[in-house]
């Protein structure tokens, strides 16, 4: 006749959830690190994202509007900054580029 024991302690082996084999063991292992690592992971990410929202590094870089030379060669002719033969060489050679030297 065998002595009585707990149900939680059960036998070697026979126990819910005892581990039957070593293999079972490593696989258990390697499981369970592996979440530890995906939940690091996660972890990390997510409070980069937040330090990066909160600094505001995510924001899209605003570039300085593009102006166009000839408007702002225009402007200058209408307040009289440069006269009419400046105006009209300046923007020819915005349009075609600078002239040639003939040597």
């Amino acid at each position: 006749m065998e002595a009585w024991t707990p149900h939680w302690r059960g036998r070697a082996g026979s126990a819910p959830g005892a581990l039957r084999s070593h293999g079972e063991r490593a696989l258990r292992y390697v499981v369970m690190s592996g979440s530890i690592c995906l939940l690091a992971m996660t972890v990390v990410i997510c409070v980069t994202v937040i330090a990066h929202r909160l600094i505001g590094r995510w924001e899209p870089r605003r570039r300085a509007a593009a102006v166009d030379p000839a408007l702002v060669l225009a402007e200058r002719f209408a307040r009289g900054e440069i006269d009419d033969a400046e105006y009209a060489h300046r923007l020819s050679v915005l349009r075609f580029g600078p002239p040639l030297e003939v040597r």
